[in-house]
């Protein structure tokens, strides 16, 4: 028969048996500690998904990041990263009040949030001016409160209509780069100083150009250079018609020294489809590369733009900054849309780790046609039967350089 456990026998297996479980539990507060630190940042990025916002810049660059958010009773603080894709450039936002000012809307588009303050951002008109290619600018949007239940947000800069303007990682290519803080128009030793540039096209005999809206935005005197057999015209144009939302403008030659012109080589259609061969003929980066216009080939690529926007194609027909605003032609000599956009390879590249290839959109000539109802369209199509060789040939006569000051 055992002998009988002594008493400090007893105790030494109960303290044992107690460190044992004090290890256990320790080491399943350290496990549960590890999936709480793991978890949680997903269920909390779960409830503040939001959609990349749109921040006015001279080249209208969406390089955008939104570093952090921060829902508190008083407050909904939004940290965020742009980062300039140019050599140059500008960033601003507006005072709240403003109708240009950002807000938040909720994932239906009804607004919830009104700005309340900006950190590290000049109010309009002041601009931070970006200098140096792939510069980063960290700024903090403090808005009211929202419900901190609230799953996705938008944050949306408004404009004069109250609307949301949304360009998800596209570029506008206007070819604009900042130059300081002189404003628009002025005159530096004698001479206005251009502040942008873009492509137009001719819609009429009696002077009407098509561009797109953000070439012209803001500018305070507007030229349209043309090549003839003469040499090298330049024309005043006005605004006659716009339609911010679709990104399409329609100027009008007021220069006394124009003359209506004899015919149109060309007419608007809206018959194209995936696998079209295009064209376009324009004036890429001409501080850069120069003022003859360029001609660029390619394909439609999709009926649709980012995110399903019904109002773009996608081409891949290479377009550089001051390639906006021209014409899309189909393979008759024909337009079938305004070249707007490039995806910006910058953007992806860092924060989604590929580079697009050749990626860019145009707007369709359907909503160009909405604004041309006042418009009297008198082309007629004469290059149809052409080699793309000699369409180009008679077509650049009809696209302009459009310079904005």
């Amino acid at each position: 028969m055992p002998p009988s456990p002594s008493e400090s026998d007893v105790m030494h297996k109960a303290k044992t048996t107690t460190n044992n479980a004090n290890i256990t539990t320790m080491k399943l507060k350290a496990k549960i500690a590890i999936l709480i630190a793991t978890i949680l940042p997903l269920l909390s990025f779960a409830q503040k998904t939001i959609e990349l916002p749109y921040v006015e810049t001279n080249s209208h660059v969406q390089s955008l990041l939104i570093k952090s958010i921060e829902i508190s009773n008083d407050y909904t603080v939004v940290n965020i990263r742009y980062v300039n894709s140019l050599g140059a450039g500008w960033i601003r936002t507006y005072k709240p009040g403003d109708k240009k000012a950002y807000y938040i809307s909720d994932q239906y588009g009804k607004r919830i949030a009104e700005l309340v303050s900006a950190k590290n951002i000049p109010f309009a008109p002041k601009k931070y001016i970006m200098r140096s290619y792939n510069e980063i600018v960290d700024f903090t949007l403090v808005f009211s409160s929202i419900d901190k239940n609230i799953k996705k947000i938008d944050i949306i800069e408004g404009n004069a209509d109250d609307q949301g303007n949304f360009n998800f990682y596209g570029v506008y290519l206007d070819g604009t780069v900042a130059k300081g803080e002189k404003p628009k128009g002025m005159e530096i030793n004698g001479k206005k100083e251009q502040v942008g540039s873009g492509t137009g096209f001719i819609l009429n005999t009696d002077g009407f150009i098509a561009t797109n809206y953000h070439v012209i935005d803001e500018a305070k005197e507007i030229e349209v250079v043309f090549p003839s057999e003469e040499g090298i015209k330049t024309y005043k144009v006005s605004v006659f018609l716009a339609d911010k939302t679709n990104d399409i403008a329609i100027l009008k030659i007021n220069d006394s020294t124009f003359k209506k012109l004899t015919y149109l080589p060309y007419e608007l259609s809206d018959d194209y489809e995936v696998g079209e061969e295009v064209f376009t003929i324009g004036y890429p980066q001409p501080d850069i590369m120069g003022t003859e216009s360029k001609l660029t080939t390619g394909i439609i690529n999709s009926l649709s733009g980012i995110d399903n926007d019904n109002t773009c194609m996608q081409i891949s027909v290479p377009i550089q900054p001051g390639n906006s605003g021209g014409a899309l032609f189909n393979s008759k000599g024909n337009i079938v849309g305004i070249t707007t956009s490039s995806l910006n390879s910058i953007f992806m590249a860092k924060y989604k780790g590929n580079i697009p290839q050749n990626v860019n959109y145009a707007v369709k000539t359907e909503y160009l046609k909405v604004l041309t109802k006042s418009v009297y369209l008198d082309g007629k199509n004469i290059v149809k039967d052409m080699s793309l060789k000699d369409k180009a040939k008679i077509i650049k006569n009809y696209i302009c350089l459009i310079k904005t000051y």
